[in-house]
C-alpha cells in the first residue's frame, strides 16, 4: 500500500479478463499460467480499486525462488503513465523479483537513473539488455554514452566485437 491510496495486488485468474478489458491489453488470456503458478500478474490500482499499471511475472520452476519481471505496462500495452512510475519503482525494489533486464523497466526510469545505471562499474542488467536499449532509445545522452561504452572493450564486460558491430554499424 502507498500513502496515496494505491496499492498493488495480486490479479486472480477469475479477474484477468476484467483486468485486460479496462487497461486495453490481452492480460485476459493469461488464465492458464496464471492458474497453473507459472505466471502472476500483479495490478496497481487506486483507491476506487481501478488498475493503471499491469505487470506480469513469470514464476521459476524450482520452487518459485527466483521471479522474473516480464512486462510492466499501462492502458493499450502503452508505458506507465510518469506519475504512476515511481510507485512501481518502489514496489520492484521492496521484492525479490529479477526486474533489471526487463526492457518495460528501463522504459519506466528517469534519464538520470538510466545514466547512473550505465555508468555503474556492477550494472546488473545484461549485455543483450543494454544491446537492446540501445537500439530502442531516442535519448540522445544515453545513445552517446553507450556509444562511448562500445568503442572502449574495458567499459563493457562481456560484449564481443560482434556484439559492437551490430550496434555501431545496423543493418
Amino acid at each position: 500500500d502507498f500513502k496515496n491510496g494505491f496499492t498493488i495486488v495480486v490479479v486472480p485468474t477469475d479477474d484477468l479478463e476484467i483486468e485486460g478489458n479496462y487497461m486495453g491489453h490481452c492480460v485476459g488470456t493469461y488464465c492458464d499460467p496464471v492458474s497453473s503458478g507459472r505466471t502472476t500478474i500483479y495490478s496497481l490500482r487506486d483507491k476506487r480499486n481501478q488498475p493503471h499499471v499491469t505487470i506480469e511475472v513469470v514464476n521459476s520452476s524450482q520452487n518459485y525462488e527466483v521471479s522474473t519481471v516480464m512486462q510492466i505496462k499501462g492502458k493499450g500495452n502503452d508505458t506507465p503513465v510518469e506519475k504512476y512510475r515511481p510507485m512501481i519503482r518502489q514496489w520492484l525494489g521492496s521484492t525479490n523479483l529479477n526486474y533489471q533486464d526487463c526492457r518495460d523497466y528501463w522504459d519506466i526510469l528517469s534519464e538520470e537513473e538510466v545514466l547512473s545505471i550505465l555508468k555503474s562499474p556492477g550494472r546488473s542488467s545484461s549485455n543483450r539488455m543494454l544491446m537492446d536499449f540501445a537500439r530502442n532509445t531516442q535519448n540522445d545522452k544515453i545513445i552517446n554514452l553507450i556509444i562511448q561504452m562500445l568503442k572502449d572493450p574495458g567499459l563493457v564486460d562481456g560484449f564481443t566485437e560482434e556484439d559492437r558491430n551490430k550496434l555501431m554499424h545496423p543493418m
